[in-house]
């Protein structure tokens, strides 16, 4: 080697050795490093144009190396931040973080979607995977660990991805979904996605059964605006008397899942005596003003309150499938996807046949 050559050779050894004294600072008995303008290899790499001081977690210097240049390729995909949120919720365990969620939020969405993250954000607070952690502690593996702990007390798939996408929210909130994204993968949803729509005798025998009952009224009344108007439970739950006009027959819906459920379909004679039934019964109360709903909510000692819509039919909706004999038998399989979408463009249903619906253009 020429004396040329190796005079290069130790002022690339000193510049190096400044490198790393620049860029890792030993403190506390970690290493810690400096991430911004980064001079490597002979090339300049800005980090989003910030700068970034944190620690590397280990006492190991040659292991220091690799986590320096894992954190800048990390760094290279984060979002800018300049408003140091990712440093503030960060720093916040997740109950801390979905409040502060729901308080930057709560503008922006419905009241359901703030009670839905609130329910949704339950189980990973209790869980054990995220037991003591800060949204900037966790790390892929904790997320795996958490769906093999619903997995094993018996939760669907369904939910258990349901509750992962409110702590993805939280962590892209937080500026720090970055770190999650090659590695996070949701649990492959093994139900099918279509279900076995109901044969014109399955179906008559489901209304024969809903009818027999008085406390089914409700169940039986949402069951027939499925089948015959489209309507999803939301839709029906969400429908006040201001919405139905009895002159022209037609129901007016105006909450809905998306804007594209929004429509006016027709009541048939069946649907429309069962509202009218409906309206004859809270009449006696004083449960017909205008913004009173047509399924008012319903609490304990039998306390009706119209203000308020009701929350569920379930359990008479089970009763029903019971007796009918069809366990088992999903809400919305009372009508079949085409014929929903048709009937809320204002077509009606002129031949009653599960197998092929026969639509009449009004």
């Amino acid at each position: 080697m020429s004396p040329e050559e190796n005079a290069q050779r130790l002022e690339q050894r000193r510049e190096n050795r400044k490198y790393k004294q620049r860029q890792r600072v030993r403190k506390g008995g970690r290493y810690g490093a400096i991430l911004s303008v980064e001079e490597y290899g002979g090339q300049t790499v800005v980090v989003n144009g910030y700068r970034y001081r944190e620690s590397l977690g280990t006492t190991d210097g040659r292991k220091a190396l690799g986590l320096e240049q894992s954190r800048m390729a990390e760094r290279k995909d984060k979002a800018p931040d300049p408003t140091r949120r990712g440093k503030e919720i960060g720093s916040m365990a997740i109950s801390d973080a979905v409040k502060r969620y729901i308080l930057d939020r709560s503008a922006q969405v419905s009241p359901r979607m703030v009670n839905y993250w609130r329910e949704q954000g339950i189980p990973l607070i209790r869980s054990k995977a995220f037991a003591n952690l800060k949204l900037n502690k966790i790390r892929p593996t904790d997320i795996g660990l958490y769906q093999t702990e619903r997995l094993s007390e018996g939760r669907a798939p369904k939910t258990v991805n349901g509750e992962v996408s409110v702590l993805r929210q939280l962590l892209k909130h937080a500026r720090l979904w970055y770190r999650f994204v090659d590695d996070y993968k949701p649990i492959p949803n093994t139900k099918p996605p279509v279900g076995r729509a109901l044969s014109s005798d399955e179906t008559a025998r489901l209304i024969a059964v809903a009818k027999t009952r008085p406390d089914w009224t409700y169940a039986y009344t949402a069951t027939i605006l499925n089948f015959y108007c489209g309507m999803r439970a939301c839709e029906i739950k969400g429908l006040r008397w201001v919405d139905i006009d009895w002159n022209n027959a037609k129901v007016e819906i105006r909450r809905s899942k998306t804007p594209a459920g929004w429509g006016t379909p027709s009541l048939n004679k069946t649907c429309f005596d069962a509202l009218r039934s409906l309206f004859n019964k809270a009449s006696v109360f004083g449960y017909t003003e205008p913004d009173h709903y047509v399924f008012p909510w319903h609490g304990r000692e039998q306390k009706i309150d119209p203000t308020k819509p009701i929350t569920s039919w379930r359990s008479a909706w089970r009763s029903i499938l019971k007796t009918a004999g069809l366990e088992g038998c999903d809400f919305m399989m009372a009508g079949t996807p085409s014929s929903q979408r048709s009937l809320k463009r204002g077509w009606q249903i002129g031949s009653f046949k599960r197998k092929s619906d026969t639509l009449i253009r009004k």
